[in-house]
């Protein structure tokens, strides 16, 4: 496989999850336009207003933080042979400053539309973790939500940086500088946050945070990581010069393992639940309960501002990586 086409397969993957996702919430509500069309299981937000949940993304910074980091560490782990004379250090430079400018553009207007639309109260409610969803309220709720995907999905950077590196490539990793770096900090907000928000068993065991772990896993899986991962695979074909795989790095099976596991832990673990019925219940419900493949695809929706900011924090530290080497 060609490296620099893992960028137009990520893309291509990311588009045909949308257009189905949206042709069945359309075909769901039996309407072809939903852009001004109730859709979000809470009962209240229109499609539009669902991509632009901005109180929703600012609930969301510290998996968006973690995963800006788990991305490029993973990445960098697992890395190519570099062509350091190939790499424009002072152009790197600019684009690192003008991306931080643009993150911090993109916080400050996301927090001051968040507090426009929901006040105040509800923006820091999200900010600090209070809310769970728009009617439950409870300290740390949305961090525990979180927290067994957050595991998941950080062994899945893991796999996939190693698996498209050894696997599809073909290329010998080798290990660039901050890559563990990335990797330990990551893992110190995990802690640090589990340890803030008092992380309990229910965190592995509550059906509805279960169901929602699924969610996160489709979402990310399909969209986040195939679209930041084969960005940087593209940028990288700009200044590596690959060696050809010598030997399978036994870690990948050891990755593997470990996620298997806990998505298969995660699956089973909801074989006897009624998943529709631990979710939200909005009044265009069909029977009263929304279907689950309804409550997969109206969420790729709402997650459209984590995947741009996502992306942009993740090339920070990435051409951060850059200019280090």
């Amino acid at each position: 496989m060609k490296q620099e086409n893992l960028l137009k397969y990520a893309v291509l993957i990311a588009l045909v999850v949308f257009i189905i996702s949206y042709g069945y919430l359309a075909f769901y509500h039996s309407q072809p336009f939903l852009f001004n069309k109730v859709v979000h299981e809470d009962g209240k937000l229109t499609l539009l207003e669902t991509i632009f949940t901005f109180d929703h993304f600012l609930g969301q910074l510290p998996m968006i933080f973690l995963f800006s980091f788990f991305i490029p560490g993973s990445f960098l782990l697992f890395g190519s042979e570099i062509d350091k004379g190939k790499l424009n250090k002072p152009k790197l430079k600019n684009l690192l400053l003008l991306l931080s400018f643009i993150a911090i553009v993109f916080l400050l207007v996301v927090f001051a539309a968040s507090i426009n639309r929901v006040g105040l109260d509800e923006t820091i409610k999200a900010i600090f973790q209070f809310r769970e969803n728009p009617t439950t309220y409870q300290y740390g709720g949305n961090w525990k939500m979180m927290f067994f995907s957050n595991i998941i999905l950080f062994f899945s950077t893991l796999l996939i940086s190693a698996f498209v590196r050894v696997v599809l490539l073909k290329q010998q990793p080798k290990k660039q500088k901050l890559a563990k770096t990335y990797i330990l900090i990551g893992i110190v907000i995990i802690i640090l946050l589990s340890i803030l928000f008092k992380i309990n068993m229910q965190v592995f065991t509550k059906p509805r945070w279960l169901a929602h772990s699924v969610r996160e896993l489709l979402t990310n899986g399909l969209i986040t990581f195939p679209l930041v991962f084969g960005l940087f695979y593209f940028i990288e074909t700009k200044y590596n010069k690959p060696k050809k795989l010598k030997k399978a790095t036994p870690w990948l099976y050891f990755i593997f393992i470990i996620t298997f596991v806990l998505v298969a832990y995660n699956l089973v673990a909801l074989i006897n639940v009624d998943i529709s019925g631990v979710a939200q219940a909005p009044d265009f419900a069909k029977q009263g309960k929304l279907s689950v493949p309804y409550l997969a695809f109206f969420h790729f929706f709402e997650h459209v501002l984590d995947y741009i900011y996502i992306t942009i924090l993740s090339s920070i530290l990435y051409i951060f990586a850059l200019i280090k080497i």
